[in-house]
């Protein structure tokens, strides 16, 4: 398997950190994860723009560009042989010295991972029973959660339901709200409106709120 760091094709078993590397030390970075249908980044700018915010927010410098990125994809699919595929696009701060930095972060790591899937062939996945998780949603370090290194909540969550192949953890919040699942969103139909837990409640920034 191949993935691509800062533009590079690498072997997976070959890429390489610093030790030195802030997001690595002090979880200092973002990601986005998506579909390509046949080669299509499934909602890339959505994707992308969300990321692009958040590392802002982090001081980290990384500029979305529309074509670089594609390519870079497009990179990553090529060197795998693959058409169809989830793609994890990680950005974090890169190498800097030893104790938390005041400057912004103008080198980051770039990294693609990837992982094959099947085409979509329209058939509904199997459902999940949901169960209500003891672990608690823990409230975003900043006013919204950004999908950042620091995952520890949703491993937790995860915990909990290890060897139930077939049920979802579904996060309340301290106050007894639904946020989220530990790997999905929520959302529910009143007659002809469609919902979804609210920001406040910890969950992602949705994608639709445009990140300006």
């Amino acid at each position: 398997m191949f993935v691509l760091q800062n533009g590079i094709i690498e072997e997976a078993g070959e890429a390489r950190l610093s030790v030195f590397e802030h997001g690595f030390m002090y979880g200092l970075g973002q990601f986005e994860t998506f579909r390509v249908y046949d080669g299509h980044p499934f909602l890339l700018d959505e994707h992308m723009l969300r990321l692009e915010r958040g590392l802002r927010e982090m001081n980290i410098k990384w500029t979305y560009d529309r074509n670089g990125v594609t390519s870079q994809i497009e990179k990553v699919l090529s060197a795998n042989n693959w058409k169809n595929a989830y793609i994890r696009f990680n950005v974090s701060a890169g190498p800097a010295p030893l104790g938390l930095e005041q400057a912004s972060y103008d080198q980051p790591e770039v990294i693609i991972y990837a992982k094959p899937l099947e085409r979509s062939t329209g058939v509904h996945l199997s459902p999940k029973r949901a169960q209500v998780l003891q672990t608690k949603r823990n409230t975003p370090e900043s006013d919204v959660r950004l999908k950042s290194h620091h995952y520890f909540n949703s491993i937790l969550g995860k915990n909990e339901i290890r060897g139930l192949p077939d049920t979802e953890g579904l996060f309340l919040t301290r106050e007894g709200y639904v946020a989220e699942g530990v790997v999905s969103n929520v959302f529910w139909r009143k007659g002809t409106t469609l919902y979804t837990p609210a920001v406040q409640t910890g969950i992602l920034l949705e994608l639709q709120e445009k990140l300006l």
